[in-house]
């Protein structure tokens, strides 16, 4: 069957047919869900950032970096001149910017961590290339960052990086994913912010493609008290996990696929850690990317010793491609609740968990209208006003969203209002990018044109 063609959708759009077909539908899904529940999740409309010129976000870290009470961002990103930047928070919910930093090439992921022993975080950046790189800045006052020259060699294409102490010396040590080497590299900290390559872990060697491993994150999965590692294996579809021995020795990859869902086997672009059914350990919430209009999300549910046999298809997005996730208590009602990001086109969708902390069951409120392709969210609160808001970056449009949380609090937070007015996103609508079709290749070389595929092309899309 012939793969349709679905179009990345310029900014100018959203104000058009496709804007009116968003509120519509989110008014119908609000109605639907206010039948259900006392209180639905409702977001303002993003509002969005502006990169400098050129420059496309791919993810975020939070820190209130000078000290004045509001977060801040690092954002590393995909640039000609390599360039990443740091946005400082003003309050409100808007984000300046604040520092460019010349990491050197296409960065996918940063780590903002101590890795030098002198209790200021700095920026650690995974920058891409053949080889990659792990490029570190370090932290001084006032929340300045300033290259050290430290460069680190890595495999083919870091995608992601996690970090945390693996041998127990008391020191960050890192793990990198090699995107096109289908490896995970680990890394020890002398204690200075100076690594050395202590192993290069093989993922997926025989599942018949190509593993593509994008995401990776440390938590302790099986209650050891040492820090393992957790893969998004993005080209095979799996979920890897790397167990810790104690020493930060890692064991061979264990790994688990995601569940049929009707006729399909989902592609899995990203996963967020937590708690989720409250028992006490780590589970994992992941995208479903589907061909079918409808996405789903993944929870895959840790049963205390590391083991994620049992996997739930939640809700996700109605529409668009599933690609981002990020979790938070959105409501303070004592459960996790979800949102997910999709592109083609670019929405946010707020997923209300209504099964309580001991099932999940998630139900989408509303649709934030976001431009193209939302890589990366995360839940925090930019506007001191003690709710999570939703925080995120399309690397297309070039720009740093926010949606301020607007739900009535259950322990009596008083969500503000009327904080962010509509600017921004129109001042370079002039250079928004072509529209870009879908192709229909097989990425993964698994002999299959699937959601697997279109989640690697998304994974690839960059500033042209």
């Amino acid at each position: 069957m012939e793969l349709p063609t679905r179009k990345i959708l310029q900014r100018s759009s959203m104000h058009g047919a496709l804007a009116r077909l968003l509120v519509t539908l989110s008014l119908l899904f609000t109605l639907v869900t206010v039948a259900h529940a006392d209180e639905p999740l409702v977001f303002a409309q993003p509002v969005f950032d502006l990169m400098p010129a050129g420059v496309g976000p791919a993810m975020l870290r939070a820190r209130d970096l000078d000290g004045d009470g509001f977060l801040d961002l690092v954002v590393p990103a995909r640039s000609v001149d390599g360039t990443s930047v740091v946005l400082r928070g003003v309050g409100d919910g808007h984000f300046v910017i604040w520092q460019e930093l010349a990491v050197g090439n296409f960065s996918d992921w940063a780590e903002l961590e101590d890795f030098d022993g002198d209790a200021i975080v700095d920026i650690l950046f995974g920058v891409r290339g053949d080889p990659s790189q792990l490029a570190l800045f370090k932290g001084g006052e006032g929340g300045i960052f300033r290259d050290t020259s430290i460069r680190v060699e890595l495999g083919r294409d870091n995608s992601s990086l996690t970090s945390g102490d693996f041998d127990g010396d008391g020191d960050r040590d890192v793990a990198a994913t090699n995107y096109l080497g289908a490896s995970v590299d680990v890394l020890w900290n002398s204690g200075d912010g100076h690594f050395t390559r202590s192993a290069r872990l093989d993922v997926a060697r025989w599942t018949g493609a190509i593993a593509y491993p994008r995401q990776i994150e440390a938590c302790d999965v099986d209650g050891d008290k040492d820090l393992d590692l957790l893969v998004v294996l993005t080209g095979s579809g799996r979920l890897a996990l790397l167990r810790n021995d104690g020493s930060g020795s890692f064991a061979k990859s264990r790994e688990w696929q995601v569940p049929q869902i009707g006729d399909e086997r989902p592609g899995f672009a990203t996963m967020a850690l937590a708690d989720l059914d409250a028992d006490g350990d780590m589970d994992v919430l992941g995208t479903a990317l589907l061909l079918a209009t409808v996405q789903k999300s993944i929870a895959f549910m840790n049963d205390g010793t590391g083991e994620f046999a049992r996997r739930i298809v939640l809700e996700g997005t109605p529409l668009g491609y599933a690609f981002s996730v990020c979790l938070g208590d959105f409501d303070h009602d004592g459960d996790l609740d979800a949102a997910q990001g999709a592109a083609l086109p670019g929405l946010v969708v707020p997923l209300r968990n209504t099964g309580g902390s001991a099932t999940p069951i998630l139900l989408a409120d509303q649709f934030l209208g976001i431009g193209q392709l939302p890589r990366y969210l995360i839940a925090i609160d930019v506007d001191n006003d003690c709710d999570l808001d939703i925080v995120g970056c399309d690397a297309p449009v070039q720009a740093v969203f926010t949606a301020i949380n607007l739900t009535p609090q259950l322990d009596g937070c008083s969500p503000r209002t009327g904080l962010l007015p509509p600017v921004g996103v129109k001042a370079r609508t002039a250079n928004a990018r072509a529209q870009t079709a879908i192709s229909a290749i097989d990425h993964n070389e698994d002999g299959v044109r699937s959601a697997a595929d279109i989640a690697l092309e998304l994974q690839a899309e960059r500033k042209r």
